[in-house]
């Protein structure tokens, strides 16, 4: 009957936690309540039971606990690198971290360079020392363009129906975009196209897609009388459009 002495220490613990939480939570409110569980747990269950397994049952509790530590080795230096990593890159959410990652992976692959970083100026575009890029990202899946020279975009778009809801203010009257296909080319299209002329500060409307050939399809810019070719891709999971 080993477990006996075990239960009447956790109900001890339970006791005596809610009674101090009581007390406590008055002055200290949240954190006295923490406060008072911690403690409890560690006297109960990090002191006493310890030395409970130790002198009654014959447990080797110095190398129980040595073995412990040694297995959270890599859990410790996995949540220091997240730490490190959130200091270092400024994300607003863990799934912007887990892009962010994806993202830089792909940059350090095109570039072979781990000292690169990714800044933003005032209108919100993506800069790195020495290139030209453009980023994007989508249900899964993240896109990045570089190039040492020229101006670049890119757009990347899950497929979804939610773009039919919406046709209407981003397709023109002039343009063909009667199928799920060819609307989320036509958005994907326009959005690599405000990249590509983001200091136009292009709206929807400014832009024509014309010319749809396999791959490639033609924009023009109707605010700055410029005409572009953007290249894209579909897969069954998302469209690509680039510049």
């Amino acid at each position: 009957n080993k477990h006996r002495f075990r239960s009447v220490v956790y109900l001890i613990i339970a006791i005596v936690n809610v009674i101090s939480t009581y007390i406590l939570v008055p002055y200290m409110g949240a954190i006295g309540a923490a406060l008072c569980s911690a403690v409890s747990y560690v006297i109960g269950q990090g002191f006493i039971m310890n030395v409970y397994y130790y002198k009654v049952i014959g447990i080797n509790i110095g190398l129980f606990w040595k073995n412990i530590l040694r297995m959270a080795i890599t859990p410790l230096i996995t949540v220091i690198a997240g730490f490190l990593i959130k200091r270092l890159i400024s994300f607003g959410n863990w799934p912007m971290l887990f892009v962010g990652v994806i993202v830089y992976s792909l940059l350090f692959m095109m570039t072979d360079d781990t000292t690169l970083r990714i800044s933003h100026n005032e209108a919100g575009k993506p800069f790195v020392n020495g290139w030209n890029i453009s980023i994007s990202h989508t249900k899964g899946y993240a896109a990045v363009i570089l190039s040492k020279d020229k101006n670049v975009a890119i757009d990347i778009e899950h497929i979804s129906p939610r773009v039919c809801k919406i046709a209407d203010r981003f397709v023109r009257n002039d343009e063909d975009a009667s199928t799920l296909e060819s609307l989320l080319l036509h958005w994907s299209a326009k959005e690599t196209i405000y990249k590509y002329f983001s200091e136009s500060d292009l709206h929807f409307f400014d832009m024509r897609i014309h010319d749809i050939k396999e791959n490639e399809l033609l924009v023009d810019n109707l605010k700055d009388n410029a005409e572009v070719m953007v290249t894209y891709r579909f897969s069954p999971d998302y469209v690509l459009t680039f510049v």
